[in-house]
């Protein structure tokens, strides 16, 4: 009995400093940065890191802002999200920019991919979620083979081409 009763004290004991351990918060959508914060938050980073940069004036960007929030909610626990809002006219040449919006995927603080623009044709669009979808599946989360596998080609307009695949 007395063997019990220490055992039950010890187990109380343990659940009740456990309790009042701090949780780390999981990230519940994307995090705007900017050039003063890119660094700690992005390249500063450890694990994965995605940055959408973008400018509300162009309606694909806002698209993709959308698609990205919806990301963000899905895969925040496995990635940092994290929205530029990139000033028209501002200088490219330290992020690489070529077009907006822009994805880039960084890990411990390298950037290991990049997803350039959006389609603009409404069937492509349809099945671009999908497409991102298996990009971070592949790339974040290291899911490959069975019912993972995807190849997908996109040829944009403006010449840019958008391989996706986990092969």
């Amino acid at each position: 009995m007395r063997l019990y009763i220490v055992m039950m004290i010890t187990v109380s004991l343990m659940f009740a400093s456990c309790s009042h351990q701090a949780v780390r918060p999981v990230q519940t959508g994307a995090l705007s940065i900017d050039s003063g914060s890119f660094a700690s938050e992005v390249t500063g980073y450890g694990g994965f890191a995605l940055v959408l940069f973008y400018n509300n004036q162009y309606v694909q960007s806002q698209d993709m802002d959308k698609r990205f929030e919806h990301f963000a909610q899905k895969y925040g626990e496995s990635a940092k999200f994290c929205r530029f809002h990139w000033q028209i006219g501002a200088d490219e040449r330290p992020y690489a920019l070529e077009m907006l919006p822009t994805v880039v995927l960084y890990k411990g603080g390298i950037e290991i991919d990049r997803i350039w623009g959006i389609p603009l044709e409404e069937k492509d669009l349809l099945k671009f979620n999908d497409d991102i979808d298996l990009w971070l599946m592949k790339n974040v989360l290291g899911l490959e083979g069975g019912k993972y596998c995807g190849k997908f080609r996109y040829l944009f307009v403006n010449g840019y081409t958008l391989n996706v695949s986990n092969y």
